[in-house]
């Protein structure tokens, strides 16, 4: 039965990085029926887990009952003129409640090859997707015309947000996965070498490959800053533990990669760091133009310029009625379009329950890194996967779309709970 669930788990894993997005309907009865199995075969040891955790778990119930009480009392004052949505109630009971406890009802079975498998079969799932993806974008001109056709991709950006397969695709959550899964892929080749294990070595550099491949296609800033401090910092993790002789080979690949991307890069990135420029010089003269740091800087300035109301008790389920008023009558013109959220998590959360979302938001975040301080013991691979989903989620509101809320929390869920088997994976790489 132990190997029935791990091969659940496992098909969970692909289907949250691949057909997740475009049919979500289909993705959670497979998840409810998954967790039904885990807990029915074993429901002493899940209750046993529950209420080891149930700090962690009971947090969006937390939430969810501090919003209540914000509408109740909101009402008993009056004088409230915002439609109110209960939209992230869902969001808050679904995603953040039920993904951890699918987390805890595996915490019984879960060893380290199961951790590592895992986190390889999210990737292939992500990169099946990428490749479907770029087939619906290009069909056979990949074959037939592949410079053209690779200038068109990275011209748009890997088709940005797009209507595809009967769903609509993100751009921004779908970088960041890619960058996830580089990360993933960059750890397991270290520890392929180290044991020259070439089946996992041509897995995940596989992974690697392909993943960085995608992600240049998305030309997404955020995105790519995020692979590059998790990759920096696993690289640093384990450059000094190499010879004098496999640091010298490895500075010359690392050099080498670097001079070929400057000249093989296509024209798109050299115009987004030019606009790049361009934005951050306008903001350094006060001036919020551009269409990618200006908008989300005018977000924020707009939003804080009314802190008085959602400061300490934030705007609960009228947070997005008001938050669209707002932008709406802005003075800058590049955000009166957009609906009301203000790219970035953090402070989306902080403007629906104040305070209190502020630290809800940050608390997935900062739980595992207590955890490793607590016992002194620290996963570089956990670090770099933190370090790239809260670097996404400053840039984006990750953790509130539907289409990429369920992978962010069920990979913090897992670097919570499954601290441990994180930890082994970093002491089989390095010894």
């Amino acid at each position: 039965m132990e190997k029935y669930k791990e091969n659940l788990f496992l098909t969970v894993a692909f289907l949250l990085g691949s057909i997740h997005i475009l049919y979500q309907g289909v993705f959670y009865m497979v998840f409810i029926l998954v967790l039904g199995i885990n807990i029915f075969t074993d429901r002493q040891a899940f209750w046993q887990n529950v209420k080891k955790h149930w700090k962690y778990l009971i947090l969006p119930v937390g939430l969810v009952v501090y919003i209540f009480l914000h509408y109740l009392v909101t009402q008993a004052i009056g004088q409230i003129t915002y439609k109110a949505s209960w939209s992230r109630i869902e969001l808050l009971l679904l995603y953040f409640f039920m993904i951890p406890i699918y987390i805890v009802s595996a915490k019984n079975f879960m060893t380290l090859r199961l951790l590592g498998r895992s986190l390889l079969t999210l990737c292939w799932g992500i990169i099946l997707f990428n490749f479907l993806k770029l087939f619906y974008l290009t069909g056979f001109s990949l074959f037939t015309d592949p410079r053209a056709t690779l200038d068109t991709l990275y011209t748009t950006r890997f088709g940005c947000h797009l209507n595809f397969l009967g769903g609509h695709v993100y751009l921004e959550p779908q970088a960041i996965y890619l960058s996830v899964a580089s990360v993933i892929g960059y750890f397991f080749l270290w520890k392929a070498l180290r044991d020259s294990n070439w089946k996992l070595a041509l897995n995940s550099g596989t992974i690697l490959l392909m993943t960085l491949i995608f992600l240049s296609f998305t030309v997404t800033k955020g995105a790519i800053l995020a692979f590059f401090c998790g990759f920096l910092l696993l690289s640093f993790t384990y450059f000094f533990k190499l010879n004098y002789k496999r640091k010298l080979v490895l500075i010359g690949v690392f050099a080498t990669f670097c001079v070929v991307a400057c000249f093989a890069l296509p024209q798109a990135f050299a115009k987004r760091y030019k606009a790049m420029v361009v934005e951050l010089q306008n903001v350094q003269e006060g001036e919020l133009k551009g269409g990618s740091i200006a908008p989300r800087l005018a977000l924020l300035k707009e939003s804080f310029s009314r802190f008085d109301q959602f400061g300490l008790f934030g705007l609960g389920v009228y947070k997005n009625a008001a938050a669209d008023k707002w932008f709406a009558n802005s003075p800058y013109q590049q955000i009166r379009t957009l609906k009301g959220n203000v790219h970035n998590s953090f402070v989306e959360f902080w403007l629906i329950a104040g305070i209190s979302g502020l630290l809800f938001s940050l608390y997935y975040f900062v739980a595992p890194i207590w955890k490793m301080i607590k016992r002194k013991q620290y996963s570089s691979l956990l670090l770099a996967l933190l370090l790239i989903l809260f670097i996404g989620n400053l840039s984006c509101i990750l953790l509130i779309f539907v289409d990429s809320a369920p992978v962010i929390l069920f990979l913090l869920a897992m670097a919570y709970f499954y601290f441990e088997e994180f930890r082994e994976l970093q002491l089989s790489c390095s010894q």
